[in-house]
């Protein structure tokens, strides 16, 4: 079951007019010229004329003279320069000038304090305007400390993006690429069929963990399967980090909301996200890794931060939203389980997955494929016969053993009722 799926269960249509048809489940020196975080402008000497002085150099421009001139922005007016100049090395553009928001001040980043950098001047470096400074400090301020005239050479700053939905999106793919790199010990547990499951413990089976595994200097076992919390006293950074480094044992809903969680933490930058899901030494630990069945999770702060859109087809859905591609219809009582009667303990029932964009999409342990190629996944590994020890599970229902589908067309394709977003105002409220 999909993240979401117990809080969407209402019906809802299946899709839209090409729906499949079929059945589940992120020191301000105050140097002249720039104006520091105390507000304070110091720029230029009162006794300089600044019109009279620019209208003389645009007059030089123009009659291709040499000109001498001082530099903007480090507390002189214009750049120093000298030489010969010609009119055909400078465009003339009839439209008004205005300041864009450089590319990466929408995307955001990690920026190093160079010496004699203020916060303001970070600011226009990244967003274009010195104001925005107090957005930098409030996502660095637990690094900076009370003053924010405290910064220095060599300080490594998080920028926050000022698209927060577009950075939002990008991390969530990008996420779930990381999940699947081979180089990652991600994966998914060797769980054996007949393997037990108690939901008060984690196990060890001849070296592996059939309910999972994160480590356990940040995580702790949530007493069901596949759900961990976060230690007390450690912080929420450094434990997505231990997760997409490994070892990480996951299935595929679990590692989405993993893959949820290093989304928001790459777009707000760790010291936000610690202050919001837990910081070292303190007590507001408040992170849970697990699927839509664990409690901890539901009544978690990541989860509360989720929203589930309703779209009514699939060309409604946004890169990074999370989906629920289902063998049999969830809400067909007969049929939901059909894959689990006839394969016990098999993953292929459906396929939690991350839209990536252009039709295409990626779930744990999958590679990035359109989605019809997706249905067609679905249809064989159901229509192939069950192993030995499927077989022999209580679970397993003799009358299935030779069933199959045949027809991509009776799988039934994406739960659109189960899609599920972070919400993109919620998390830039964080970064106010």
């Amino acid at each position: 079951m999909p993240v979401g799926a117990r809080a969407a269960r209402e019906a809802s249509p299946k899709e839209g007019a090409d729906s499949v048809e079929g059945q589940e489940t992120a020191p301000v020196t105050g140097e002249p010229g720039g104006s520091g975080p105390s507000g304070e402008s110091k720029g230029l000497e009162q006794d300089v004329d600044l019109e009279a002085e620019a209208d003389g150099v645009a007059a030089a421009v123009l009659a291709g003279e040499a000109v001498e001139v001082r530099g903007v922005g480090s507390g002189v007016l214009y750049e120093e320069s000298s030489g010969d100049l010609d009119n055909s090395d400078f465009v003339f553009d009839d439209e008004p000038a205005f300041v864009s928001t450089p590319e990466k001040g929408l995307r955001g980043g990690w920026h190093v304090v160079e010496p004699r950098e203020s916060l303001s001047k970070v600011a226009d470096e990244w967003y274009g305007e010195q104001g925005k400074y107090t957005l930098i400090y409030h996502a660095n301020r637990e690094v900076i400390g009370d003053n924010p005239s405290a910064i220095g050479k060599g300080m490594r700053l998080f920028v926050p993006p000022l698209d927060v939905k577009t950075a939002l999106q990008t991390h969530i793919v990008e996420s779930m690429t990381m999940a699947n790199e081979t180089s990652r010990d991600t994966n998914y547990p060797n769980a054996p069929v007949d393997s037990p499951n108690p939901s008060h413990e984690l196990i060890e089976i001849n070296g592996e963990f059939p309910n999972g595994y994160m480590d356990p200097n940040y995580w702790e076992y949530a007493g069901q399967r596949w759900s961990f919390k976060l230690v007390d006293g450690a912080s929420a950074s450094a434990a997505v980090d231990s997760l997409f480094k490994g070892p990480t044992r996951l299935e595929c809903e679990s590692m989405l909301v993993a893959v949820l969680a290093r989304s928001v933490k790459e777009t707000v930058g760790p010291v936000v996200f610690d202050r919001e899901f837990g910081a070292v030494g303190k007590s507001n630990q408040d992170l849970v890794i697990g699927t839509s069945s664990s409690q901890d999770l539901v009544t978690s702060r990541l989860y509360k931060m989720l929203e589930w859109p309703h779209p009514e087809h699939r060309s409604e859905l946004l890169p990074g939203d999370m989906v629920w591609i289902a063998t049999f219809d969830p809400d067909d009582d007969e049929k939901k389980d059909q894959y689990q009667r006839k394969h016990p303990g098999g993953y292929w029932q459906g396929l939690n997955a991350i839209y990536i964009g252009e039709k295409v999409y990626q779930g744990f342990g999958a590679d990035p494929e359109e989605y019809e190629r997706i249905l067609e996944q679905l249809l064989k590994h159901y229509d192939e016969a069950p192993t030995d020890a499927q077989q022999s599970h209580p679970q397993f229902d003799p009358s299935l053993r030779a069933h199959e589908l045949k027809d991509v067309n009776k799988v039934f394709g994406i739960v659109l009722k189960a899609t599920t977003r972070i919400s993109d105002v919620k998390l830039s409220e964080m970064l106010k």
